[in-house]
């Protein structure tokens, strides 16, 4: 049977469907009260068929009749409400594995993308080029070392800029900011990480004043045929693809979805005056995800008891030989 007009969004479904529960408990203690004053109807007319005596006792059997039949829809209208609240537990539930797999999903689509992310830069800091300016500076392979790396950064517009500085600091080439070339980055912790460990790393999330715009960098040492250390190649991410993935998971209009760091400050949030701001470590979902629980959720009530809200919660597992970045995805389905 076909059915049109009816909600693909599994948020809105289910919350329609919490709505019926109401609707149906509402329905179910209705009844309920029926069958109460059914049976209070029945005790008055037993004992005034009592009184009545002779003449009343056809009138007894009708009202021990009602009373048995008001017990039964009594223990009938138990064994429902029975049902009805298992459904509701079972709703919630659902939900809780919804969000989730939604957390889940998120954090594995951010990490596959910082995985190729991962890539780039130790691919193109073997190129001949990048090498080529680090052994033998000029002018002019210095131009064309910036156009490359702006082609780069307009290829992939995944990026914000590209920068490659030598083994001692001084920034020899960007892929935007070329203003930056000649300043010296030595004390920089990022350069200093891959100076010392010799191998790619990466940075978390942070506010970018150069980019004016939050990022994070990907850097990769650059070795000679000799597998010297001559330079160091860096990326910036354009922070707007982490956006792009969230906004487009499909979630309740009040639903809330938070990417987290290894301690638990928002990176990245459906509303993005969130960043670096809102502080959401004391909610239990995060104190779970950050004591490395790869994968759940929680349901939180209220001061009435009533269910308040559901929040799932995932932590990345990294993808292929790429650890991730040790971050975290919360996804809040509020009631």
């Amino acid at each position: 049977m076909e059915r049109k007009g009816v909600s693909t969004d599994l948020s809105d479904l289910l919350h329609q469907l919490i709505q019926s529960y109401i609707e149906m408990l509402a329905i179910v203690k209705d009844v309920d009260g029926v069958a109460r004053q059914t049976k209070i109807l029945s005790f008055n007319s037993a004992i005034e068929a009592a009184r009545s005596g002779t003449a009343g006792k056809g009138f007894a059997v009708i009202a021990d009749k009602i009373q048995s039949l008001a017990n039964e829809s009594e223990a009938s209208n138990k064994n429902s409400l029975n049902i009805i609240k298992s459904m509701n537990e079972k709703i919630y539930d659902i939900i809780g594995v919804r969000t989730a797999d939604m957390a889940f999903d998120l954090i594995d689509k951010i990490e596959r993308n910082l995985f190729e992310r991962n890539c780039d830069v130790k691919a193109w800091a073997s190129f001949d080029q990048i090498i080529d300016v680090l052994q033998a500076s000029t002018e002019e392979k210095q131009k064309d070392t910036n156009k490359f790396l702006h082609k780069l950064v307009q290829t992939y517009d995944i990026y914000n800029d590209i920068f490659l500085a030598d083994n001692k600091g001084n920034v020899v080439a960007s892929g935007v900011h070329t203003d930056a070339i000649g300043k010296n980055i030595a004390d920089v912790g990022w350069f200093k990480e891959v100076l010392q460990s010799r191998t790619n790393t990466a940075s978390d999330m942070y506010y970018s004043k150069t980019a004016n715009a939050f990022t994070m960098s990907y850097s990769c040492p650059v070795f000679d045929e000799k597998q010297e250390l001559i330079g160091v190649l860096t990326t910036r991410i354009n922070w707007d693809y982490i956006f792009d993935i969230i906004e487009n998971a499909k979630i309740s209009p009040n639903g809330e979805i938070y990417v987290i760091n290894k301690r638990g400050e928002v990176i990245a949030s459906l509303n993005r005056n969130d960043i670096l701001k809102k502080d959401i470590t004391e909610l239990s979902a995060v104190k779970y995800v950050l004591k490395s629980d790869m994968y759940g959720y929680t349901i939180e009530t209220g001061e009435s008891g009533k269910i308040s809200c559901v929040t799932g919660y995932a932590h990345t597992k990294g993808y292929h030989s790429y650890k991730g970045n040790n971050w975290s995805v919360i996804v809040r389905e509020p009631f």
